[in-house]
């Protein structure tokens, strides 16, 4: 047994690999600390490469695997990463929820029945404090786009990030009618000086 084997094993490794398949984003948020936006060279992991990754990945003893960017759904062959990744492992991608026009919905719906869960930004329960952060409308597509994506059958998560004075809001998204229900693996984790809270949205 390796010595990666056995710290996940032990746990005192996480059994996740994280994977940037990209830089590029369709957004400036505050406080983005890959600093990606629309103005930076379009830089993005090649398919093959993250699927030989997550192989290698799996035999040394890792059984999950996210992808996050950069907006994962800009590239146009994301889903079908995301169905390959889904059959080595449960898989997350973090989205900021805003690219799901018509034709990325229709492609997002594909997803259901996979072992893949769309984690979506929401910072707030107000959508002018969110916006501040995310950009105008954020919260208004982010609403819209949620129970859109459940009612598909897609697994959905959310991840909110608040200042240790604001942890109340972070509870509070789960009252803001997006179907948010917490499970026994949602959390609240601190990272820094800010917490970062995850939660389902369920049908």
């Amino acid at each position: 047994m390796t010595t990666i084997a056995e710290d996940l094993a032990a746990g005192t490794l996480p059994d996740r690999v994280w994977f940037y398949s990209n830089y590029h984003c369709n957004l400036t948020c505050t406080y983005c600390f890959t600093e990606s936006s629309p103005s930076i060279p379009k830089m993005a992991m090649p398919p093959e490469q993250i699927l030989e990754l997550a192989r290698q990945a799996k035999e040394l003893g890792y059984t999950q695997f996210g992808i996050t960017g950069g907006e994962p759904f800009l590239l146009p062959y994301m889903v079908d990463l995301l169905k390959d990744l889904a059959a080595l492992g449960p898989t997350i991608v973090i989205s900021n929820g805003t690219v799901f026009g018509p034709k990325r919905f229709a492609r997002a719906t594909e997803l259901a029945g996979h072992d893949v869960a769309i984690q979506i930004s929401l910072d707030a329960p107000e959508p002018d404090l969110n916006d501040e952060m995310r950009g105008e409308e954020n919260f208004a597509k982010v609403s819209d786009v949620i129970p859109r994506l459940v009612e598909a059958g897609v697994k959905v998560r959310i991840a909110t990030t608040v200042e240790p004075d604001r942890l109340d809001e972070g509870e509070c998204l789960l009252e803001v009618g997006l179907g948010l229900t917490r499970e026994a693996d949602d959390q609240i984790r601190r990272e820094g000086e800010v917490f970062d809270l995850f939660a389902h949205a369920r049908r």
